[in-house]
């Protein structure tokens, strides 16, 4: 009898565990998911970043277009900062960034850096969410 019970509350143990894992917040979830897009955004790295893109924005436009529409050699990503997450709606989020920006001006000895604040939003398609471009 006691090492059924052992051997019961062991099992207990790995169901719990599991279900912590499984039972990630959507808000961890989308957090994640903001962070590796901002990432690769930030390295250059556009087509890893056009996985991240809304699906409709895909059917509308093609990888190269994409990244010729997203490169600019004068300026660049330094930060990308989430400040806050809102969710004003089923599988709908607002996300709060901070970026900081260097932009090489013609003639300067060096770049010009700005910071400001954007709210992104974000859309949760088939459980994985997506950025959806600023319109």
């Amino acid at each position: 009898m006691k090492m059924r019970r052992g051997y019961s509350r062991g099992l207990w143990v790995w169901i719990f565990l599991l279900l912590l894992v499984a039972c990630q917040s959507e808000e961890e979830k989308l957090r994640a998911r903001v962070q590796e897009y901002w990432q690769y955004r930030l390295k250059g790295d556009l087509v890893k970043a056009y996985e991240y893109e809304y699906p409709i924005l895909k059917k509308k436009m093609d990888l190269n277009t994409y990244i010729s529409s997203r490169h600019n050699p004068l300026a660049r990503y330094r930060k990308a900062e989430i400040l806050s997450i809102k969710f004003p709606e089923k599988d709908v989020a607002e996300v709060e960034m901070r970026f900081e920006i260097e932009t090489l001006f013609s003639g300067a000895k060096k770049p010009f850096v700005t910071e400001f604040k954007r709210r992104e939003r974000w859309v949760k398609v088939k459980g994985e969410w997506y950025h959806v471009p600023a319109q």
